[in-house]
This record gives C-alpha cells, sequence and structure tokens, in this order.
C-alpha cells in the first residue's frame, strides 16, 4: 500500500511483516521522519481513499550502506480486537 508521512508529506510503501508492525520502505536517508510521525493512505493507486490513518513511526534506522531508511510503522490499531469493519467497494475491477 502506498503511505505518506502525515507532517511532510513523504511517500513510501507500506509492507505488513506478520507481525504487529509494518514497514515503511524506500525513503530517502534525507528525508525528515521521526519517531511519532503519523502514517496514512496517499490515495495513489486508487485501492484506499487517501488519509485513513494507517499507524505510527516506531523507529528509524539510517546504515552506513544504502540509500534508504529503515523504518517501523505501528498499527493505528490493534487487529485482534476490531469490532467494525468498513469495504470499500469499487465499480471496476482493481486488475483493470
Amino acid at each position: 500500500m502506498n503511505g505518506l508521512v502525515q507532517k511532510n508529506r513523504v511517500q513510501g510503501i507500506i509492507k505488513g511483516e506478520g507481525t504487529p508492525s509494518y514497514k515503511m520502505l524506500y525513503i530517502l536517508k534525507n528525508a525528515d521522519i521521526e519517531e511519532g510521525d503519523t502514517i496514512v493512505t496517499s490515495g495513489l493507486g486508487g485501492s484506499f481513499p487517501k488519509g485513513i490513518p494507517v499507524g505510527t513511526v516506531s523507529s528509524v534506522t539510517k546504515t552506513k550502506r544504502g540509500m534508504f531508511q529503515n523504518i517501523t510503522v505501528t498499527p493505528a490499531v490493534n487487529f485482534s480486537q476490531l469490532e467494525y469493519l468498513i469495504v470499500i467497494l469499487k465499480q471496476e475491477s482493481l486488475t483493470e
């Protein structure tokens, strides 16, 4: 899913890890990302509307090698305690 940092609109890809956290990928090292920053959906790709809360940055690591930061995001919700679910339907297929 495409996500962005709410404070400065930096965009990246959100990837689940099968654990209660996500990774935010492809964020350049010079981007201003800090623990506590809010991540929301970007609206790109058309799968999710813009502005839905995804989570909060829980850690940021800049390694010596490579051009991207390692960013961990804590989900905005506890998936084991959800009571309501909203299903977003589209008129056209996602594969079109």
